[in-house]
């Protein structure tokens, strides 16, 4: 009976609470309605202006990449295209350019660089590139070392450089070694006033002796150059340094347009803005 009448008032006291809250909620609904709607609209303004504040973010920051690395580095990629193409047209004078990379790594500026691919493809762009810079610096060496060791072997002097000329002036003969590097032959990127063809062989018998000249302008001496030619473009051909710069050279050319291609796209991002 003591158990009963204790679970009794229990159950009173439970539905009297449940009675009051009951009466409170009913009587304070229209205060908790309304700081619900407050709290709802302020969480919906925060969005609305997060979202707002995330795109000016990402805009400003798109457009500050476009101008500080984009479009330098487009730039610098039609310079290494004309660069890539006076190497073709045999100007092996300028280095295929780096500078506006070097200035972006300096300033730590390729870390705003956010495409991963993109940014490992330039830094494998413009380290093929100082491979290919450097090999350069003595490849004039390895032309003329096939042109005096051929040279000789044909016309028995000690050859330091021959020039397919009109007229036997040397003035509009092409760099022989220039020809070498680049596999055409001279008569095929001559320049001037059509003439005779004349081959002037310049010579010495002795490092200490002046310089002499060897004419030919017969038949038989323009069949002898191409004799020679041929033999040293087997050379070039066989030698595998100049075949490695031949290989980077046509690499950077592939790579630099697939880049230039991706740096478009991201420039093109602002007229999306």
């Amino acid at each position: 009976m003591e158990i009963f009448d204790k679970t009794t008032a229990i159950l009173v006291a439970i539905t009297g609470l449940i009675g009051t809250a009951a009466t409170y909620f009913s009587n304070n609904i229209t205060a908790i309605l309304t700081i619900l709607g407050v709290i709802v609209g302020s969480t919906m303004t925060y969005k609305v202006h997060s979202k707002i504040q995330q795109r000016t973010w990402e805009r400003e920051r798109t457009i500050r990449n476009i101008e500080t690395i984009y479009n330098h580095l487009y730039d610098e990629s039609i310079l290494i295209e004309n660069v890539l193409n006076e190497i073709d047209n045999m100007s092996y004078q300028n280095p295929v350019p780096t500078e506006e990379w070097n200035k972006i790594e300096n300033s730590h500026l390729h870390f705003m660089i956010d495409d991963k691919e993109l940014k490992k493809e330039l830094g494998d762009f413009y380290v093929l590139i100082g491979f290919f810079n450097e090999s350069r610096v003595g490849i004039w060496r390895l032309a003329l070392e096939i042109l005096e060791k051929r040279g000789k072997e044909v016309y028995n002097v000690n050859i330091k450089n021959i020039f397919y000329t009109y007229n036997g002036n040397d003035q509009n003969a092409p760099s022989i070694l220039n020809c070498i590097l680049c596999k055409k032959h001279p008569k095929d990127v001559m320049f001037g006033d059509e003439g005779k063809i004349v081959i002037r062989i310049e010579y010495m018998i002795k490092y200490t002796n002046p310089i002499q000249y060897l004419n030919y302008d017969s038949s038989e001496g323009l069949q002898k150059f191409d004799k020679l030619w041929e033999t040293i473009m087997v050379d070039v051909a066989n030698n595998k340094k100049l075949q490695d710069i031949d290989t980077q050279k046509l690499r950077i050319r592939n790579m630099n347009l697939a880049i230039r291609e991706k740096l478009v796209k991201k420039i093109e991002q602002r007229e999306k803005l």
